[in-house]
């Protein structure tokens, strides 16, 4: 599943999740005329999320200045990438930050506390784990936070054998306008 399939799949769900300010498709036509055209009316700072067929860890440019974007972006294009482009999130104020997964057999919620992103998971030195037998009454057990708040949005919207990424700020953010925005969602394995 592509990245913008992703994000259009967690909003039908419900959840928050960022603000597309401009899609330009690996196929489309005038792709740098498209950018082009955005750029020239865009001010202040921009995340930018990239995608390619074959690929799936791809160039990824949190909250970073329009005039920054206007110089990588090209090339991204020229490399034949998919270019979505968000209101700017700083990484660098996201409170907690992690996946959940409905393996089938439990639910799993690993996270990171302090700045960062998902990606930070692969190479953080302390990640935080808590994991609950879904045939269990979940109201009978004390869950860590975030991982209550993570497991209570999540279990009736997650399915068999997915999992989700996710963050939570300090301050409203996303379409929804909520401190929890979901980046993500994936095959478990």
């Amino acid at each position: 599943m592509g990245k913008m399939t992703s994000l259009l799949e967690l909003a039908r769900r419900g959840l928050n999740t960022p603000e597309l300010l401009l899609e330009i498709k690996q196929f489309d036509t005038n792709k740098l005329d498209k950018w082009t055209e955005f750029y020239a009316k865009a001010t202040g700072r921009v995340s930018i999320r990239t995608q390619r067929d074959g690929e799936v860890v791809c160039p990824f440019l949190p909250n970073i200045t329009i005039k920054k974007a206007a110089q990588q972006v090209p090339s991204l294009i020229r490399s034949g990438y998919s270019i979505l482009c968000f209101k700017a999130i700083d990484p660098k104020d996201s409170i907690f930050c992690g996946n959940f997964a409905d393996t089938g057999k439990k639910y799993v919620v690993e996270w990171i506390a302090g700045p960062g992103t998902c990606r930070d998971l692969e190479k953080a030195r302390k990640i935080n784990h808590f994991s609950i037998d879904p045939t269990k009454k979940i109201s009978h057990i004390q869950i860590p936070q975030p991982a209550g708040d993570i497991i209570g949005m999540l279990v009736p919207t997650c399915r068999n054998n997915e999992l989700i990424e996710w963050s939570i700020y300090p301050y409203k953010i996303g379409q929804l306008k909520d401190t929890i925005i979901f980046w993500e969602i994936r095959p478990w394995r």
